[in-house]
């Protein structure tokens, strides 16, 4: 499965990962597609190791609940994944504060209750670093054979910010000092 590699460099999403793209093929990135639950949505989740996926899911939440409750089931479902899996890096769907079109009735509400999710997906992982993808953005970029769903979406914007990764260490690989290189500031004595 290979995303279309078409993200302009002067995009903030592009720059994110150029700035982590070590990282990101070195640790665990845990990507999030948020949500507080409801009939229609519950949070998928994927881990990805070296900048390959290693398992996904969606979170157990219960959807009869009253939102503060989603969202603290949210919270801890994220805190454990993130700790399990060891993630240095979330990656996360950005949502909007306004959503100005899509697909599907919405209200206010649900949009609102869907940023105070991202907000808990954020804090609740506890890792150092965070990738948000907008919505705009990410679905642009998916593969052929990317299917809707909770966990596909979290999937697809791990696997975008890998191979983004991926192809940012092989045009800017890390440069290695070699053994018989010197340091402007070291003097031979």
């Amino acid at each position: 499965m290979s995303v279309r590699l078409t993200l302009s460099r002067s995009t903030v999403l592009y720059k994110e990962i150029r700035a982590l793209a070590p990282l990101i093929m070195e640790t665990n990135l845990l990507a999030i597609d948020p949500s507080c639950g409801s009939t229609n949505s519950v949070p998928g989740w994927a881990h990805f190791r070296n900048g390959f996926l290693v398992d996904s899911g969606v979170m157990d939440i219960d959807i009869g609940a009253p939102l503060h409750i989603r969202l603290q089931q949210v919270m801890r479902a994220t805190h454990k994944l993130a700790s399990t899996t060891n993630a240095t890096i979330l990656a996360y769907e950005n949502v909007p504060a306004v959503r100005f079109h899509g697909r599907g009735r919405y209200t206010a509400g649900s949009q609102a209750s869907l940023l105070k999710a991202v907000g808990v997906v954020m804090a609740a992982s506890m890792t150092d670093h965070a990738i948000g993808l907008r919505p705009s953005v990410w679905k642009k970029l998916v593969s052929a054979t990317y299917v809707k769903s909770d966990r596909n979406d979290a999937v697809e914007m791990g696997l975008i910010v890998c191979q983004y990764a991926r192809h940012i260490m092989r045009e800017h690989p890390p440069r290695v000092r070699g053994s018989g290189s010197k340091s402007p500031n070291t003097k031979e004595v």
